[in-house]
């Protein structure tokens, strides 16, 4: 059993240390109280996956007999296709960080909107001088169910895209 559970981990360690070492910041951040910090540790996570993979895939080159030279080995070109390889995780990153950009822009307006309906309606700030909201207000409830839902399709969209590179490097590395 023992040798069957490390057997396990030693094949998917690529994965078991993006899947740990990532997440392991925001339970840092919780320990530590910073609430704001957490929520910019969980927004970011799938750009650190991102980040992650570019230095697995930067240390396996250092390794003259590692797993990309044998993964195209028939190639004529080797060392292209390596880079070639580093640069597609370049693109995956930016994309991820232009839908981070979007979904945080939108985690921003769903939190401002619920701030909004929440706030009392009975001493107004000076946001509200000009148009009172009140608490019941169905306009601030549409626009925040519009940010919460356009945020979680940015979001997924940004997980899927970093889940399913960081599964095709580590694919790679574990046929080492």
């Amino acid at each position: 059993m023992i040798d069957r559970i490390g057997d396990f981990l030693q094949h998917n360690l690529v994965v078991l240390l993006a899947v740990v070492l990532v997440p392991m910041k925001w339970v840092i951040l919780r320990v530590c109280g910073d609430a704001e910090a957490q929520a910019v540790a969980l927004l970011s996570i799938p750009e650190d996956i991102c980040y992650v993979t570019l230095g697995l895939i930067l240390g396996d080159v250092i390794n003259p007999t590692g797993a990309f030279r044998k993964h195209f080995y028939g190639s004529s070109h080797i060392s292209i296709d390596i880079f070639v390889t580093a640069m597609l995780n370049v693109v995956v990153a930016i994309v991820v960080h232009l839908c981070a950009e979007r979904s945080t822009d939108h985690f921003r307006s769903w939190r401002a909107a619920g701030v909004a309906r929440t706030r009392n309606p009975g001493s107004p700030g000076i946001q509200q001088m000009e148009l009172p909201i009140t608490a019941t207000d169905e306009s601030i409830q549409t626009i925040q169910i519009r940010h919460l839902a356009l945020f979680s399709l940015l979001y997924g969209i940004q997980l899927v895209i970093a889940i399913w590179w960081l599964s095709w490097i580590a694919q790679v590395l574990s046929n080492d």
